[in-house]
Formats: C-alpha cells, structure tokens, sequence
C-alpha cells in the first residue's frame, strides 16, 4: 500500500518542479520586449493631429478677440 502512494507524491513533486522551472525559463525572460507600434500608432498620430488642430484654432481664437479689442 505505501509503495504506490510514494510513487503518486513522487510523480506529482517532480511534474510540479518541471512546471515550474520550465514556466520560469531564463531564456525567455532575458529578451527584450518588442513593441508594436501598429497598434497605438494610428491612435498616438490621431491625437497629436487633433493637438495641433486645437493649437491652430486657439490662435486664430486669440487673433480674433486682439482684433475685436483694436475694433472697439
């Protein structure tokens, strides 16, 4: 009776270390990240356009009320 559930802790010990080591293996940890910029790019280029539409227009803003001030 004691031979068989040696073997099962055994087994079930050495699966659980190989799971472990092989899920923690230094080869993958050590290469760096590849970032995608597919993926945030069209966002990112979007944004700084509408940045700059928005610079654009608080200075036509700003020219439209110095011109009302020399107006009056």
């Amino acid at each position: 009776m004691r031979l068989p559930t040696l073997s099962l802790k055994t087994l079930f010990i050495v699966s659980i270390i190989g799971l472990t080591a092989s899920c923690s293996s230094d080869e993958n940890n050590n290469k760096p990240m590849k970032t995608d910029p597919g993926v945030f790019q069209g966002y990112k280029d979007t944004l700084d356009k509408a940045q700059g539409v928005e610079q654009t227009l608080l200075q036509a803003d700003k020219a439209r009320r110095e011109e009302l001030q020399r107006q009056q």
